[in-house]
């Protein structure tokens, strides 16, 4: 019994090493973050949105962090699988919690929020003006508040980390996205 569960151990470090599995040990992964009563996942590095996206600006750099506005809707299976893949793996969310500000507005929420422009929009209306046409989508503020870089849809973890990396290492000033993580994951699978 013990040579068989050797033999388990080795193959699903195996399968980890070579990229075919996720963490296999449900220790590894950080819990559940709870839901609201509108289904979003409310992660416990997430700020809480001001309802003005310049003052979410000023509190990310204040903290030293990148603003990350992220877009939600209710019922969402792209959201729900980045809460339960992506964002339950220590590597990632702790990388996003030591560098962004993250605030979550929904796609078609009627409350009130103030865009950069001073405009007030519902949420739902911001949403358009910002081109954000599904769900999940992440747009990214550096230096200023013109998006940076934008992540429309779900992404497979190590292609979701490399998104956030490229906005906190500043590919976007010399790169398209695309190119840009092509590049690293080449560089990485080099050695």
């Amino acid at each position: 019994m013990a040579s068989f569960n050797i033999m388990v151990k080795w193959v699903a470090a195996a399968l980890v090493a070579v990229g075919l599995a996720g963490p296999l040990a449900a220790e590894a992964l950080l819990p559940l973050a709870p839901v609201d009563a509108k289904g979003r996942y409310l992660q416990p590095w997430f700020a809480e949105a001001s309802g003005d996206l310049t003052k979410d600006h000023a509190a990310a750099k204040r903290a030293g962090k990148l603003l990350a506005v992220l877009w939600e809707q209710e019922n969402c299976h792209y959201c729900r699988k980045m809460h339960e893949v992506n964002l339950r793996q220590p590597d990632i969310a702790g990388y996003i919690a030591k560098h962004f500000h993250v605030v979550v507005l929904d796609m078609r929420g009627g409350d009130d929020v103030v865009g950069f422009d001073g405009a007030t929009a519902s949420q739902a209306d911001l949403a358009k003006q910002m081109q954000v046409f599904g769900t999940p989508t992440v747009l990214f503020y550096a230096d200023d508040e013109k998006a940076a870089a934008r992540l429309p849809g779900y992404a497979q973890p190590k292609v979701f980390m490399k998104v956030f990396e490229y906005v906190v290492e500043e590919g976007y000033r010399d790169a398209s996205m695309i190119d840009w993580i092509r590049a690293r994951l080449k560089k990485e699978a080099e050695g």
